[in-house]
């Protein structure tokens, strides 16, 4: 199969078709293919490794099945409103689809986004645009680095770093703030007022 066939899937991606017309050309190209082993920028004679990192990026020409498509898109529901395609298939702990491939449990948007729009590119990891956990619908997905997926998420990591001004009002600016070594950054101005009155009650 020519790499026109992808050409097609990832053209129906980017076009104006409601979604769920978008769904269904995705779903018949990647069936077309005969699986993933018939996606050019996924096949790979390299054998499986032995160990995989348990977290950042990976190739995923290393590992994947040509029945994973097949498997796939069985276990994603059509769009709603939200135009999400929702995963149903397993799921881990923080709520992210999981799927089954050659021995390890791989994260489903991931293997969204290689099935229909190429390799993650190295160093980044997918960002979910929509907020939604469980979608798998690549144009919902942007590969970011790791520091900027968390700085767009919505825990107390990512609140506290885009604070702009401390308690008190400070501006946290560069002249302001200092880093301790747990890697907490701190207001200089607060810290100084601090000091300033503790010497004055132990100058009592």
């Amino acid at each position: 199969m020519s790499t026109s066939t992808l050409v097609e899937a990832r053209k129906a991606l980017n076009g104006t078709e409601p979604a769920p017309t978008i769904y269904e050309a995705v779903r018949r190209v990647i069936a077309d293919l005969g699986g993933i082993g018939g996606a050019p920028h996924l096949r790979s004679t390299r054998p499986v490794p032995a160990r995989l990192s348990s977290s950042g990026p990976r190739d995923m020409s290393l590992f994947v099945a040509t029945p994973l498509a097949e498997r796939f898109w069985t276990k994603v529901e059509p769009p709603g409103s939200d135009e999400c395609w929702r995963w149903t298939g397993a799921q881990n702990g923080w709520g992210y689809g999981r799927i089954w491939v050659e021995g390890h449990m791989i994260a489903a948007h991931r293997v969204a986004y290689e099935l229909t729009l190429g390799p993650i590119p190295k160093g980044l990891t997918l960002d979910h645009l929509c907020r939604n956990r469980l979608c798998v619908n690549p144009s919902h997905l942007e590969p970011v680095t790791w520091g900027e997926n968390v700085l767009r998420g919505a825990g107390l990591t990512a609140a506290n770093a885009r604070k702009t001004h401390c308690p008190a009002g400070h501006a946290y600016s560069p002249a302001n703030t200092y880093i301790c070594r747990e890697g907490y950054r701190h207001c200089r101005a607060c810290h100084s007022a601090r000091s300033a009155a503790r010497r004055l009650g132990h100058g009592r």
